[in-house]
């Protein structure tokens, strides 16, 4: 896995997941979705004082020794406050080979390097919708922890759903960094924070 600076040829491919049915539910994105408005959106990301957006590459083996990097989507910090030093977090993986695999686990832990080593924020914050129980677990294996909720906040097929709020400090995700760089293996959840998970999407 690595992480790379987004490139208008992602686009075709985005927008391809992003009108599929079951493509990015999970998601604030909504089809139809067009090339055009991702063109305009990766244009304005260099400019951007309040965002930083990585494209995530898997490493894909080929033949032999070969091998070579496949945009699977991407991650980012928005709605940066400098001021408070804390930014909103997200992923969205399009590709169906880049899920269920520690892609989106990787991607955060080296966004989360980007935000508090390189950036100096303090704290990051995530927002996702209660049903989406794969990305609230990558979110608690790196260090996030669920700090309130908004009862009947997302509209998704036809009802209204609660959105859970989880945050992580500097100081809480570093050891788990640390351990994932000496051991090259990533976190994983303990049966406590299973268990924690199956009740907080079960509401």
């Amino acid at each position: 896995m690595a992480l790379a600076v987004m490139q208008e040829s992602y686009i075709e491919d985005f927008s391809k997941w992003a009108n599929l049915p079951s493509g990015l539910e999970a998601t604030n994105i909504r089809a139809p979705y067009y090339p055009s408005n991702g063109l305009e959106w990766v244009r304005g990301l260099p400019g951007s004082t309040d965002s930083e957006v990585f494209a995530i590459l898997k490493r894909v083996q080929a033949t032999g020794d070969d091998f070579f990097y496949q945009y699977v989507g991407h991650t980012g910090i928005h709605a940066i406050n400098w001021h408070n030093r804390f930014g909103t977090t997200g992923t969205a993986i399009g590709d169906e080979q880049g899920r269920g695999k520690g892609v989106g686990t990787e991607s955060k832990l080296w966004l989360q390097h980007h935000a508090f080593n390189i950036m100096g924020l303090r704290k990051l914050i995530s927002r996702v919708k209660a049903f989406n129980a794969p990305s609230i677990g990558h979110l608690i294996k790196c260090g996030y922890a669920i700090c309130g909720r908004h009862r009947d906040h997302d509209f998704h097929n036809g009802s209204y759903v609660d959105e859970v709020v989880l945050e992580v400090h500097r100081e809480n995700w570093l050891p788990i960094f640390k351990k994932y760089q000496e051991s090259g293996e990533l976190p994983k959840l303990t049966q406590e924070q299973r268990e924690l998970i199956e009740r907080e999407t079960k509401k």
